[in-house]
């Protein structure tokens, strides 16, 4: 289970491979690295490349 701490650096995380932010972080923060890193990345990529077509419901 994750602490809170590090949920917040997981949604971190999610933004910077999202391109919506850059991955310089405030202290206390320390961004994920190595494993945990890859795993984040992996789970947002693989999230996104399978979510459905939103086109259909007009929202552009």
């Amino acid at each position: 289970m994750y602490t809170h701490e590090e949920n917040e650096q997981c949604l971190l995380l999610k933004e910077v491979v999202a391109d919506r932010r850059s991955d310089v972080t405030r202290v206390p923060l320390i961004p994920p690295s190595g494993e945990e890193k890859s795993r984040v990345e992996k789970l947002y990529n693989d999230a996104v490349s399978t979510r459905i077509g939103l086109s259909k419901f007009n929202l552009d």
